[in-house]
């Protein structure tokens, strides 16, 4: 569910995921709003469907398995799981753990908690302090 005028978006609950609301960026909102008033008219006149999804056309799927080739052809991200990845790890840098926790839908930190990746200088100076041979 999108809501443009407060700029949010809703997730619904999965079996695998939480449901949440999540703020939308202006140029999110301004994205969105072209989509639904040009885009997606344009598509459904191509082919007629009686829809209330936000995405028509295809299946989520066929829409997501474009975008990703799209990311794929740079050869910067080698996977979806990584461009996900990737997305989470900048949030955590950011934010806090519940607050990447909330926006990522996992029902448990420790699903957030695996993105987290620890700061070479932190690790340096553990081994330098746990070293045995110090």
């Amino acid at each position: 569910d999108i809501d443009l005028l407060n700029g949010k978006v809703s997730v619904q609950a999965t079996k695998r995921g939480n449901g949440r609301k999540l703020k939308l960026k202006a140029e999110q909102i301004v994205n969105l709003q072209e989509y639904l008033l040009i885009t997606r008219d344009k598509l459904l006149e191509q082919k007629p469907e009686n829809t209330v999804l936000l995405f028509v056309g295809g299946r989520f799927s066929h829409i997501f398995h474009n975008i990703s080739q799209r990311f794929l052809s740079t050869g910067n991200v080698s996977s979806i799981n990584q461009l996900k990845s990737s997305v989470i790890v900048n949030w955590l840098k950011k934010q806090n753990l519940r607050e990447v926790q909330y926006m990522a839908g996992h029902r448990y930190v420790s699903s957030t908690e695996r993105y987290l990746q620890a700061d070479p200088e932190t690790l340096k100076k553990a081994v330098n302090k746990f070293h045995p041979l110090q």
